[in-house]
This record gives structure tokens, sequence and C-alpha cells, in this order.
């Protein structure tokens, strides 16, 4: 029996419903996982070091099942699938996320940031136009992946208009500042 496999035991048996007229044990099964989570980590840091991609991949899986709404769980399995050349399993991945967290802000990000990355800048401003108008503070790089995304696909305006959004959030931007007055350049070129 190999470590996973007796660990997911494990967690079955510290989550499963008390016996009849017992409380659950809510702190002991809090720290079992926290433990259990702490382990894993630690299994996959092994993993990676002796190339064991597959193996952390279905790690990964499992703690996503078990903790869908951690950011980093999501983001290290996607870039985990995306590193084994696997981009319709992160894609899914990073669907799930965002569908299972609405909530969270920066779900969307993942998904752009794989498009952007893979130079499809299409479906980028509808994931991130969303997350960027429902987050309080959104997140520096979603207004700087939708302005590009708009620049490139010759929405000039839109790519204008995105960076001096983020500097009225960030105004101290130098790079912002840059891509701003490159952006406003094209426009008066036309």
């Amino acid at each position: 029996m190999n470590h996973l496999t007796l660990l997911v035991g494990t967690l079955t048996l510290a989550t499963s419903s008390p016996a009849a007229g017992q409380a659950p044990a809510n702190d002991r099964v809090a720290a079992i996982l926290e433990h259990a989570q702490a382990r894993l980590e630690q299994q996959n840091d092994i993993w990676f070091e002796d190339g064991e991609f597959p193996k952390i991949i279905q790690s990964l899986r499992i703690q996503f099942e078990m903790r869908p709404d951690d950011y980093e769980v999501a983001t290290n399995l996607g870039w985990m699938q995306t590193n084994v050349e696997d981009e319709p399993a992160a894609i899914q991945t990073y669907t799930t996320y965002l569908k299972r967290n609405p909530q969270d802000s920066d779900a969307a990000l993942p998904l752009a940031q794989l498009h952007y990355m893979k130079k499809r800048y299409a479906p980028v401003p509808a994931l991130l136009e969303p997350a960027i108008a429902r987050a309080k503070v959104p997140h520096a790089n979603a207004f700087r992946i939708l302005a590009h995304s708009y620049e490139r696909t010759g929405q000039l305006e839109k790519s204008r208009a995105t960076w001096l959004r983020f500097l009225k959030v960030s105004p101290d931007d130098g790079p912002a500042k840059v891509n701003l007055k490159r952006v406003e350049g094209k426009i008066a070129k036309k």
C-alpha cells in the first residue's frame, strides 16, 4: 500500500459521519486535514525533484477535490498539466475552479493567462472584464493581460481605457504608464 492510498483512507475515515449520538470532532478533522495537506505538499516536492509529474498531477487532483476553493491547489494542478503538455486538462481545471468559485475575483485569471500565453487573445476579455468589474481591488495582472489582449486584437481604445482604469488603482505603476503612452501613440497614428 503506498502513502497516497493510506492518506486517502485516513481522510475518508476522518471525515466520515460520527457514530450515532456522538458530536463531530471538527478540531480533530481539521488537524488531520492540515497534516495530510502538509504531507501531500512534501511528497509532491519529492516527486517533482524526481521528475514524477504524473504522480504529482494525481496528488493535486485529489487535493483539488478535497479543497475545491483552494486557488493555489487549482493553479498548481493546471500548471503541472500544462507542464506535461496536457493543455485540455489544464483548461478543464481552470474552468472548473472558475465555475466552483464565482466569488473569487481572481478565479478567471489562470484561464485568461493560459489563453494569453498561447496567443489566443480573443477569449481574454470575456474572462477578465467581469473579474475586474466585481473585484474590490482587481489583480494587477488582470489589467495587464486584458489591456495587452485588447492591443493585440487591434482594440486600441479598449486597451487605452484598461490602462487608464489600472492607473486609477495603481497610479505609480511605471510600466503601465509606458504601455499607455505606447497605445496612445498607436491611436494617434490612425
